[in-house]
């Protein structure tokens, strides 16, 4: 560069600012292919994972239904997150871990008829639906356990605990 001629620089800058341009030398954008070459492999895991799971929640479903067709259909979606973990996994809690257990605590007090009248004229509209849709899908079913009498307050308590500290160490 120290002995280049100013047409040389000018030639050199020129080159350098083609380089840089979508398009590049020749014409190529190695960049833009690279990302459309990765666009096009994660849509189609998508699809192929998306069908897995579709089809192992289609046999399993058939196989509940044909050895236990008494089954309810919220039974069903419960038998169907215990078989199927990946269904579980899907679902994250937006929510922070502690948060979600003063919800939780919220929800079940409501639930089970322990709420204050004055703690119910604080709480926001429709907001028990809004805490169901925020509970990942175990600690829905250990709710309706307890709401049915299928577990005990005690057995509850250290559950959703135990679910709690999962989620806090994987960052859900």
């Amino acid at each position: 560069m120290k002995n280049a001629s100013p047409a040389e620089i000018a030639e050199l800058q020129a080159l350098l600012k083609k380089r840089r341009r979508p398009g590049g030398i020749g014409k190529l954008d190695l960049s833009g292919m690279a990302k459309g070459v990765a666009g096009s492999i994660k849509q189609q895991m998508g699809l192929s994972e998306k069908y897995l799971r579709e089809t192992a929640t289609s046999m399993v479903s058939k196989l509940i239904k044909a050895y236990a067709p008494e089954v309810t259909e919220r039974e069903m979606e419960l038998l169907l997150q215990e078989m199927l973990p990946s269904i579980k996994k899907e679902q994250k809690s937006p929510v922070p871990a502690d948060m979600l257990g003063t919800m939780i605590n919220q929800f079940v007090d409501y639930s089970l008829g322990r709420m204050s009248e004055a703690d119910k004229a604080q709480m926001p509209g429709q907001w028990t639906q809004k805490y169901w849709n925020v509970f990942p899908l175990e600690i829905r079913g250990l709710i309706t356990k307890l709401l049915h009498n299928e577990i005990d307050g005690e057995l509850f308590r250290l559950a959703t605990e135990e679910a709690l500290r999962r989620m806090e160490k994987q960052g859900t």
